[in-house]
């Protein structure tokens, strides 16, 4: 009875390697043959495991059980449980452990997709089975052999064939069951049609494959071994595989030359697209170690401390005092230049006629000439011509734009002040900043122009901050002060050739809290010091005296605003309110009085002997105090102008204005004409100056003209000459555009038969009370009161 195909054992791939070597290099001696099988039937016999006698027993249930190792990344010398303490906290926090892992190789996948070419060229080569058996491996081996290779395989194979026979039916029975079978299964699985008679499993075999259509010679072999397994078992028994391998060559040779076999499949070299292993390792957990250590908190202590004002002023004043005392040591340790060198150098700088200055100036008046001759017909307007038209308007005058004065690094900066040089009748000075708070820069600049170079300052100074307004000495004219955006007045000396000024307030204890707005310069002293007066946004009147080497400040008044009703704070206590000064002007006749403006629209009346209250208040307007000027012919007089488009003519004495002015816009800046007691003039934000004559009309503007595009641009500041009919007006774009007045706007008073004896100031205080005599309040006389007569 035909046994049933057993399960390839381990000593199967041993037999390949055998009949590979049969096919290929002939046959071998059986007695050689005979040991190779018993030597490999040993190895494949079941080895005895050898048991330690303290090997744990376990249960069939435990055996069964599938301990899964995982491989990890974790370094096991690496410490876990680290703690570092916290400030923070105040304790002991766990400490990241920094990640091991990394990635050392990542390899794509090379599967394929069972509908593409590659996959169906792979499953036609394999076949219906899926893979290549061994009897496919050896027929191609031996159709790849040599010829004479193969007929000495053949010869071989007769030979041993009757030996085989003889051997197989003498000794079948006496070989081992278990020994029987399996030789059978291998043999069957390389010998097909090796006898003269095919067993009836080999034919079965042989039809089976016939009728699938497909080569299946191995598969008939092994059906054939299958089908004697007794005689096969026998032969196997006697250790006679190598007669077995013959002779299923031989029979592979048989049927190929008798015309049963199908023809050879052709060899074709296909890549091996799984060409892959999965690999598995268990490795031993390490067990894992707490490691603990002990230590000391760190000290702790409380502070505590009341920060309050004179406190944080203490600090600062310390801190600026050891900045002083380090640059006093510096001043020592600095090396002192002696020689004549050093007097070289000094002279060339204060000497006018050192070679260098002689040099500056006779560059500066080539430069000069050439401007004079490029401008000259300006020139020639600015000197000789009048407005001829002016005869045919009355009431009406104009304005001729002359030059246009600019610095091309602050062509982006606000023009912030414009003063005249009260000696120099053609040079003014230019402040330049920022007037939008929220786009501070980080520097400023001083020009210094003159109407006989308009193309390049004659000065530059440069600063760390915005500067708001400047001021020349009225005897001392060398001498500029300027206010800084920073709280900061410093005076420079423009004879020296050097950029530091000569005088600076500090910047820690001696200075402003606040942007200083404006600074004028005050009478000198009893001991003939310079002194100047400066007001900022703090609600701080500074005066500032020049000493020999420093500022020396004293502060003239705090700016406390008058309320009806006190402001309780937070503990119950009455609050001090300050105003923010914007504006100062001292009084023409009187220099210990002086007006100061505030944001909130008052003006004070003040004096420098009395620090402690107003002389006169006067609720002027509703927004900031832009400026405040007294009238050059009667100092009684004074105008303010503010950002509630509103322009006050007042009478010192009187909290009513005389004049009011509404322009229908921010009115940046308002100056009286040094010519004409009853003339001012007004620049606004929308780009246009505005002329006004109150001898002319008390209600209207005798010239309103557009300086600015207001698209583009806004006017911020303006100046009149004290000698020539010119104003200047500064905008946004940091340039100041002269302009000169027409002859309706400069007309002077004539004096009749009867003020024949007058001067020309005198008609000009006359023409102005006419006209404050029209607004003026009458004087009524009151009665005295009657005295009590005493009884005889």
């Amino acid at each position: 009875m035909p046994r049933s195909k057993g399960v390839l054992r381990p000593g199967t791939s041993v037999l390949k390697g055998k009949a590979s070597t049969l096919k290929l290099h002939g046959p071998v001696p059986s007695d050689a043959s005979r040991l190779d099988l018993e030597d490999t039937n040993e190895w494949s016999r079941a080895r005895a495991l050898v048991k330690p006698d303290d090997q744990l027993d376990l249960s069939e249930a435990e055996l069964k059980e599938e301990i899964a190792r995982v491989l990890t990344i974790r370094t096991p010398q690496l410490s876990e449980g680290l703690v570092i303490w916290s400030h923070k906290e105040a304790a002991f926090v766990p400490r990241t452990v920094p990640t091991t892992g990394a990635v050392l190789l990542d390899v794509p996948s090379t599967c394929l997709h069972v509908d593409s070419p590659e996959a169906r060229e792979q499953a036609a080569y394999l076949g219906p089975s899926g893979r290549i058996t061994l009897a496919d491996t050896l027929t191609l081996a031996a159709k790849a052999a040599p010829k004479a290779v193969r007929e000495k395989s053949r010869k071989g194979g007769e030979d041993e064939e009757d030996e085989e026979e003889g051997d197989g039916d003498g000794d079948g029975d006496e070989g081992d069951g278990d020994e029987g079978e399996q030789g059978g299964q291998e043999r069957g699985s390389v010998s097909e049609g090796a006898g003269d008679a095919p067993p009836p499993g080999a034919e079965a075999g042989a039809e089976k494959a016939a009728d699938a259509g497909t080569d299946t010679r191995a598969e008939d072999g092994a059906d054939g071994g299958d089908g004697e397994g007794a005689p096969d078992g026998e032969g196997a028994g006697d250790g006679e595989d190598g007669a077995s391998l013959a002779e299923g060559e031989e029979g592979a040779e048989g049927e190929a030359e008798g015309g049963v076999a199908v023809a050879p499949r052709p060899v074709k070299k296909v890549a091996n697209q799984f060409n892959f292993c999965d690999r598995a390792a268990l490795t031993y957990n390490n067990p894992s170690r707490t490691l603990s250590t002990q230590t000391e908190p760190p000290p702790r202590a409380v502070f505590s401390e009341q920060v309050m004002q004179w406190i944080i002023y203490d600090a600062y004043q310390k801190d600026w005092e050891e900045k002083q005392a380090g640059k006093e040591k510096e001043v020592k340790q600095a090396p002192k230049q002696f020689g004549r060198q050093a007097e070289r150098k000094l002279d060339e700088r204060t000497n006018p006629n050192s070679s260098l200055n002689r040099s500056i100036r006779a560059a500066k008046t080539i430069e000069r000439m050439l401007n004079q001759n490029t401008s000259d017909d300006i020139a020639k307007d600015c000197r000789y011509y009048e407005d001829g038209s002016d005869e045919f308007r009355e009431g009406a005058g104009t304005l001729l734009p002359l030059w246009k004065f600019h610095y091309e690094p602050t062509k982006k900066f606000h023009v912030t002040n414009i003063c005249w040089n009260p000696r120099y009748q053609d040079m003014f000075a230019v402040t330049l900043g920022y007037l939008e708070f929220m786009k501070q820069a980080a520097a400023g600049a001083v020009c210094v122009f003159t109407m006989k170079n308009p193309s390049y300052p004659e000065y530059v100074l440069h600063t760390t901050s915005s500067v708001m307004t400047a001021e020349f000495h009225h005897e001392q004219v060398n001498l500029l002060a300027v206010g800084l955006y920073d709280g900061s007045v410093a005076v420079y000396d423009l004879q020296l050739s050097q950029q530091d000024p000569v005088f600076r307030s500090d910047s820690v204890h001696n200075k402003h809290c606040d942007m200083v707005w404006q600074v004028t310069w005050g009478q000198d002293t009893a001991d003939g010091e310079l002194n100047l007066y400066s007001v900022s946004n703090d609600g701080q009147v500074f005066n500032w005296v020049l000493t020999s080497s420093t500022l020396h400040q004293t502060t003239v008044i705090s700016l406390v605003l008058e309320r009806g009703t006190p402001v309780a704070g937070p503990d119950g206590t009455t609050l001090t309110i300050t105003g923010c000064g914007t504006a100062i002007a001292f009084h023409p006749t009187n220099p210990k009085v002086f007006l100061v403006g505030t944001e909130e629209g008052q003006v004070f009346k003040c004096s420098t002997e009395y620090t402690s209250m107003y002389l006169l208040s006067y609720s002027a307007h509703h927004m900031p105090v832009h400026r405040i000027h007294f009238n050059y012919y009667l100092p009684d007089i004074f105008i303010t102008c503010s950002a509630d488009w509103r322009i006050k003519i007042w009478e010192e004495g009187r909290t009513e204005p005389l004049f009011v002015f509404d322009l229908h816009c921010s009115v940046g800046d308002v100056q009286w004409a040094p010519y004409s007691s009853t003339v001012f003039a007004a620049v606004t934000l929308d780009g246009k100056a505005h002329v006004y004559d109150l001898n002319v009309s008390r209600y209207q503007p005798i010239c309103v003209q557009n300086i600015v595009s207001r698209k583009k641009n806004r006017l911020t500041r303006l100046a009149f000459n004290k000698k020539h009919p010119l104003i200047v007006v500064g905008d946004e774009r940091g340039t100041v555009t002269s302009l000169k007045l027409s002859p309706n706007l400069r007309v002077k008073p004539k004096a009749t038969k009867k003020q024949a004896h007058l001067t020309p100031r005198d008609l000009e205080v006359l023409k102005m009370d006419k006209l404050l005599a029209l607004v003026r309040e009458p004087f009524i006389l009151q009665r005295p009161p009657d005295a009590e007569q005493q009884p005889e």
